[in-house]
């Protein structure tokens, strides 16, 4: 953590270009977010095999040094139901830096 940005926020709601974006941006870079507000868009992909690898890796990535401390689903879209679960089509999840969390 650098003493430059010790509270920056980044917010993404791309359109589903933020896997693509998290996983292209520098670890040492996430860091320097102490709060990271990102929407999530076609949730329901996580069903796909590929689409699950390429999405959770994504979600690892921010979980090294975040945790997420809200989500919540946007309603804009149906969810699709699968074995009785709900998987909204977008989300917004907000993540924490670790060194914040109490």
């Amino acid at each position: 953590m650098t003493s430059e940005s010790p509270d920056a926020l980044l917010q993404m709601d791309i359109e589903g270009a933020e896997y693509e974006m998290i996983h292209n941006l520098f670890e040492s870079l996430l860091q320097r977010f102490c709060v990271i507000v990102v929407e999530f868009h076609r949730l329901h992909q996580l069903l796909d095999r590929y689409s699950f690898g390429w999405m959770s890796d994504a979600f690892r990535k921010l979980l090294k040094n975040h945790v997420v401390v809200d989500l919540h689903p946007n309603n804009a879209r149906r969810s699709i139901s699968r074995s009785d679960v709900e998987i909204p089509y977008n989300m917004e999840f907000t993540f924490l830096r670790r060194d914040r969390v109490q």
